[in-house]
Order: structure tokens, then sequence, then C-alpha cells
């Protein structure tokens, strides 16, 4: 998947990508910063993020700090679920299948399976989720 920021006449750029209409849901799903509650913010931030109006996103920013163990793992898969179901609620997604793993000391790959309405996957892999440039592995 490849992106590129692109500018019109009006000086208004646009960012696109040679991806599905799937993969654009995923992407804006995972990783748009989910609102949280004040029990949720991690110690010493009060910074809700998100937008109230609309639930959409996922929390996966609350894992930028987190220690790499079995816990933040189970975490990804969670934030990862929860913020993915609403493919399945609209229409998008029969079935979300997420799993995270530790490819390396800090670099965490989230491996995501969508069974599509009519029973064809579609498989993405994200590695180095917190870096400037998020990589996309297909």
């Amino acid at each position: 998947m490849t992106f590129s920021l692109t500018q019109d006449d009006h000086g208004t750029f646009d960012l696109s990508f040679d991806g599905s209409a799937l993969e654009t849901e995923i992407i804006i799903s995972l990783f748009t910063d989910a609102r949280v509650t004040d029990d949720e913010l991690p110690e010493g931030d009060n910074d809700k993020r998100g937008w109230w109006g609309e639930p959409i996103g996922s929390k996966l920013w609350l894992l930028k700090r987190a220690l790499a163990t079995k816990e933040t793992l189970d975490r990804a898969e969670s934030y990862s679920a929860e913020a993915l179901q609403r493919l399945v609620e609209i229409g998008l997604a029969r079935e979300i299948n997420t799993k995270a793993r530790w490819l390396n000391a800090g670099v965490m790959l989230l491996e995501i399976e969508v069974v599509k309405p009519d029973g064809d996957t579609l498989s993405i892999r994200f590695k180095d989720m917190w870096s400037d440039q998020v990589n996309v592995v297909q």
C-alpha cells in the first residue's frame, strides 16, 4: 500500500493511496485516536483525544509507552477488535480476527484478518505502529 500527498490548484492537500475502501476503513478505525474516559488515561496525562461526537478510532494510542509484555499484546488485540467491530456493524465485514506479537524489542506486529460478507478474506499486518511511518506488510 502506497500513500501520497497531492495538492490541487487551490493549495488544498489530500492524502491518497492505492488501497481499497475496506483497507481505508481499517486504517481509519485503527489509527484514528478513540476518545477515552478519565479512568483509561495514562497517569499524568489529561488529553482524552478522539472526537466526542461519534465513536470512531482505537485506543491503541494508549499503548505508546506500554512495556513489551503479554498484557500489552492482549490489550492491542482487544483495542483493535473493538475498533474494527464497526466494520461488522456497517456490513463491510462478517468477522474480524486480530493477533498481536512482538517482532523484537519494542516492535509490535499487529495482524488483522477481515472476513468479508462474501466469505473472502483480507489480511493486513501493521508493524512499528508508533514510529513516524507505520509499516504496512501485505
